[in-house]
C-alpha cells in the first residue's frame, strides 16, 4: 500500500509540472501563463494595452477580445487534460 500511495502522489506531481508547462502560451511575441488570474486579468484589459509578459516584456495587446479567446482556450485545454489524466492516477 505504500508503494501505491508513492507512485500516486509522484505521478501527480509529474502531472501537475506536465499542466504547469501547458499552461505557458506564446502571444504576439510574449510568453503568458494562462492561469485562473491571467484569464480575470485579460477580460479587463482594451485593445492596444500594454502588459508585462512572463518575461517582464511589455506586449501591446492589439486584440483584447482575441488574446482572451486565446487565453481561455489554452486554459481550457490544460485543465481538462489534467482532469483526465487526474482520474485515470488516482483509479
Amino acid at each position: 500500500m505504500s508503494q501505491r500511495r508513492f507512485a500516486i502522489k509522484r505521478d501527480l506531481n509529474l502531472l501537475r509540472q506536465r499542466c504547469e508547462a501547458q499552461l505557458i502560451m506564446v502571444y504576439q511575441g510574449g510568453m503568458f501563463r494562462c492561469d485562473e488570474h491571467m484569464i480575470c486579468y485579460a477580460k479587463t484589459l482594451q485593445s492596444g494595452d500594454v502588459i508585462m509578459d512572463t518575461n517582464y516584456t511589455p506586449i501591446k495587446i492589439s486584440d483584447a477580445q482575441d488574446f482572451v479567446q486565446h487565453v481561455e482556450q489554452q486554459h481550457r485545454m490544460a485543465m481538462n487534460e489534467y482532469a483526465e489524466e487526474y482520474e485515470k492516477i488516482v483509479e
